[in-house]
Order: C-alpha cells, then structure tokens, then sequence
C-alpha cells in the first residue's frame, strides 16, 4: 500500500534568546523573528541570559558580541562549556575577521554584522534551528 501525503503541517515554533545591549536591536529582531513565526525572549546582558538559560534553554541563541558589561566571547565561551549543543550566531558592530574567527572557534555557528540584514537572519535560522 502506498502512504497517502498527510495534511502539511505548519513549521515548529522554535524559541530564540536574544542577547544585545542596544534596545533598538533587540526590538527590531524580537519584531522580525515574532513575524516569521517563533518566540523571543529578550535581554541586554550576557550574565541575564546566562540566569536564563538555567529555567530552559532556547533552541538558539542571537549574542552580540560587545555589550557594555559584558564581553560576548567570554559569554560564548560560557555558553558552549555549559551547552555545547545549543546553536548561537554571534551580532557584531563591524565585520572585525579576527573576531569572527575566533567566534567561529569558541563555538558560534555563524557572525553577522548590524544593521542586520532581516532576510539573512531568516536563513540563519533556517540553517542553524535544529529540526524537530
């Protein structure tokens, strides 16, 4: 017997922690993300999304990588210790190689520069999400 197609059903709804300093980041992201369909939850520093992450651990993880009080590749390095599978794509002010490399070595799945380009965002989700 041949399996007849289902009903096609709606993506998965993932949640995505969003870690920048910069409000107006964090509030174009949030926006855009709720828009394509998944759930945000916000903060503006790393050690809050650290404090966070020990209720539930989001499917990803947006991290600037410079913020005031916090320095995000030490965040990262934290990040991948604790959770060596949870998927994070680091935000940066500047396309700086050096510090993307190392991002990239300490365990980000990918670096993208602000302003950020929402349609790219929407494919590194698409990458980076696990499938479920």
């Amino acid at each position: 017997m041949i399996p007849l197609p289902g009903p096609k059903l709606p993506p998965a709804k993932r949640r995505i922690l969003i870690i920048d300093d910069n409000s107006g980041v964090r509030a174009t992201l949030e926006r855009y993300i709720k828009l394509i369909g998944h759930d945000v939850v916000l903060t503006k520093s790393g050690e809050e999304g650290l404090r966070l992450l020990e209720g539930s651990a989001p499917d990803l993880i947006l991290l600037d990588i410079s913020m005031p009080e916090s320095d995000g590749l030490a965040i990262l390095r934290t990040l991948h210790d604790k959770y060596a599978d949870l998927r994070v794509i680091m935000l940066a002010d500047t396309a700086d190689i050096p510090k993307a490399h190392i991002a990239l070595n300490c365990g980000a799945g990918d670096y993208i520069t602000k302003p950020v380009d929402l349609p790219a965002i929407k494919r590194l989700l698409q990458i980076h999400l696990p499938n479920r």
